[in-house]
């Protein structure tokens, strides 16, 4: 029997997010956004962005147009293409990085095509940024984690001292 750094294979990496336009973005978020696309770029990850829907809010006594933005569509073209890529046999595992229930559906499907799905995600508590801006805590769907063939808790990897030599012995340079 071959070991899996033998058998294992990273067939493409794609990342799906919204964009927002010129008009809403100023220089700093424009900067820091080209920064990480070119960093997906180089790392081998194709980046996939659609266009985020900007609806102006009134602001009375402001000069500046405040939008509400509303990211539209990024799920299904996520889904779209893992199931494309499933029915052409591009890959046996789909790694998804997501937590949100609204992917059960999909992997339900992949499992179906007798195809393999590791859920890879985080869990984190409600915080407050530098800016003083409060979040909401994080946790992945219980359903999600059901449905998928696998899952991965990365706040279990940060939090284990032995992680890195876990984590270093499922890499390996290709020959």
């Amino acid at each position: 029997m071959k070991a899996a750094v033998d058998v294992t294979k990273v067939v493409a990496a794609h990342y799906y997010d919204g964009r927002t336009s010129t008009n809403v973005a100023d220089e700093r978020q424009l900067q820091k956004e080209r920064d990480f696309e070119m960093a997906l770029i180089v790392a081998g990850i194709t980046p996939h962005f659609l266009p985020v829907r900007e609806i102006p809010k009134p602001c009375p006594g402001e000069d500046d147009v405040k939008y509400r933005l509303a990211q539209k569509g990024v799920d299904v073209e996520l889904a779209i293409d893992v199931l494309d890529f499933a029915h052409e046999d591009r890959y046996d595992v789909a790694v998804l990085i997501t937590g949100d229930s609204d992917f059960v559906p999909l992997v339900r499907r992949i499992t179906s095509l007798n195809k393999h799905t590791l859920i890879g995600h985080f869990d984190f508590d409600a915080w407050t940024d530098d800016n003083g801006v409060p979040h909401r805590p994080t946790r992945v769907s219980g359903d999600l984690v059901e449905a998928a063939s696998y899952s991965l808790n990365f706040n279990q990897l940060v939090g284990d001292r032995d992680w890195k030599s876990e984590i270093q012995s499922l890499f390996f340079m290709p020959k």
